[in-house]
């Protein structure tokens, strides 16, 4: 028990730096049972520092969503048009401060933005999650509006995340987490010796061979229960394709049959895609990229951000 509180307090500045960002990123997630699924805890206020070298100021609100400009308040006006922002940590902003985030910018331009990504979802998560707040809205004291769009900078990290979640993988691992540091720092050291996959190393999942998904995957399925429900809610869902990076060049892969592939199922089903081929065509000679990571950093969330003010303006 005291090395336990001695490893979470006293000693954090001093423990080596990849155990420190294990222990204080389990601090910022919990285990929201409401929606069967790990997201931000209410009330973050924290600096991470990941052992790659980058840091980023993570808050969240009450509800354990990443802040936006006047968060909570909601208050640009009553007739500008509701962005719930939806994914994982490609939309939820991972690795840059909040205000660099494609949610913030958005709601600094005018809309009302609620930010309902977090880190490592797949789409089964992301619809759990969406589906519980739109039935939410009617249960509210305060006066909130169903969002007029949707907006998804979709991962190929679903895929997988969906898989490892059917077979019940990452629950308890993470329950053994928030019990103990020392499993923090257990994990913390598999990840460093390719023991164990950090579930934000979005590197690795780029560097893997793509296949194409079977019809029935859950992912797929998700997809398709999320644009049921944006339809029966009259939402616009809009998908933000950005291409991949190639940590070897430095510069973005074009045309790649991942994309294609992606990029197809996306129209097949009734979504509006944005496809940003051609603007990171023109900003090749740009860093695009957190260094030696793969997430979008805060000059491709401006891009994200300016791509879709002209698909709603």
């Amino acid at each position: 028990m005291v090395s336990e509180i001695a490893l979470r307090t006293v000693a954090l500045p001093f423990i080596p730096a990849h155990w420190r960002y294990k222990i204080q990123e389990k601090q910022a997630h919990c285990y929201d049972s409401r929606v069967s699924a790990i997201r931000l805890c209410p009330n973050v206020n924290q600096e991470l520092c990941h052992p790659l070298g980058y840091c980023f100021q993570l808050t969240t609100n009450a509800r354990g969503e990443r802040t936006v400009s006047d968060s909570g308040k909601y208050s640009v006006s009553k007739d500008a048009p509701v962005i719930w922002a939806i994914g994982d940590s490609l939309t939820m902003g991972f690795g840059i401060n909040d205000e660099d985030s494609l949610p913030y910018r958005l709601s600094e331009s005018g809309f009302q933005v609620r930010n309902l990504a977090s880190d490592s979802l797949g789409a089964v998560a992301i619809y759990r999650i969406l589906d519980y707040n739109l039935s939410e809205l009617s249960n509210l004291e305060v006066d909130e509006k169903k969002p007029d769009y949707l907006v998804w900078v979709f991962s190929r990290s679903d895929f997988l995340d969906d898989e490892q979640e059917s077979i019940g993988r990452g629950r308890w691992i993470f329950q053994l987490g928030k019990i103990s540091a020392w499993m923090n720092v257990l994990r913390a050291e598999m990840e460093s010796y390719k023991l164990a996959r950090d579930a934000n190393d979005y590197k690795e999942y780029i560097a893997e061979k793509y296949i194409a998904p079977e019809i029935d995957h859950p992912t797929i399925l998700a997809i398709e229960k999320i644009r049921d429900l944006a339809k029966d809610k009259n939402i616009e869902p809009i998908i933000i394709l950005a291409p991949d990076w190639n940590p070897i060049l430095d510069h973005p892969v074009l045309e790649t049959e991942y994309f294609q592939f992606v990029h197809q199922m996306f129209l097949d089903r009734g979504f509006t895609v944005i496809d940003l081929t051609k603007e990171y065509e023109a900003n090749k000679n740009k860093i695009l990229w957190l260094e030696n990571d793969g997430h979008p950093n805060p000059v491709a969330n401006e891009i994200f951000k300016k791509a879709i003010l002209n698909k709603i303006n």
